[in-house]
C-alpha cells in the first residue's frame, strides 16, 4: 500500500463531508465508518503480507490502512498520527487499540494530543516496524516482486523494531 503522488500515503477521511452529512441527518456517515472498520479489521487479519509504505502524511484513516498491516515501513518523510482529537473525536480506525499497546502512557499522550509523529515516534509506539529511507522505496517495491518482505526490507533497513 502506498500513496499516489508525493504528498503521502493518506491524510485521512473527509471530515467536512462527514460533518455535512451529520447536519443532513447522517445517512452516509454510519455506513462509511462501518466500511472503514471492516477494512481495518480485514487488513489486520489478512493472511498474506500486507506491506504499508508510510511515506509522507499518514493521518487518521491513513493509520487505519497502514498500521494494521503486517509490514509497516516509515521513512524520514513520515508524519503520522490520529488528529481526530483536535476536532473532538476519539482516535478511530482502531487507533485506540493500536495506541493502547504502546509502552507506558505514550499511546495515551499521542491519542489525547493528536500530535504529529515522526518515524522514530511511530516505531516506538508500535505503529511501524521498519525505517527505510524514502530514496530506497522504489527499489524496495521492485524487490518485493521477487523476494519475501523480510529479505527485501532487510537489505534496505536502517533501523527497525520487530513485533
Amino acid at each position: 500500500m502506498k500513496g499516489a503522488g508525493e504528498r503521502g500515503l493518506c491524510a485521512g477521511g473527509d471530515i467536512v463531508a462527514i460533518y455535512r452529512d451529520i447536519l443532513a441527518g447522517g445517512g452516509e456517515t454510519v455506513p462509511f465508518w462501518e466500511a472503514e472498520y471492516r477494512l481495518n479489521s480485514f487488513i489486520a487479519r489478512y493472511p498474506k503480507p500486507y506491506i504499508a509504505l508510510m511515506d509522507g502524511l499518514v493521518l487518521g484513516g491513513g493509520v487505519g490502512i497502514s498500521a494494521h498491516g503486517s509490514v509497516r515501513i516509515v521513512t524520514e518523510r513520515t508524519r503520522t498520527g490520529l488528529p481526530e482529537t483536535t476536532i473532538g473525536f476519539v482516535p478511530d480506525v482502531g487507533g485506540t487499540l493500536l495506541l493502547a499497546r504502546a509502552p507506558g502512557e505514550t499511546g495515551t499522550h499521542a491519542a489525547l494530543t493528536g500530535a504529529h509523529l515522526d518515524a522514530a515516534d511511530a516505531l516506538f509506539l508500535g505503529l511501524a516496524d521498519h525505517f527505510v529511507p524514502s530514496a530506497k522505496l522504489a527499489d524496495l517495491a521492485a524487490a518485493l516482486e521477487n523476494e519475501t518482505p523480510a529479505a527485501a526490507v532487510g537489505r534496505r533497513l536502517l533501523c527497525g523494531r520487530r513485533r
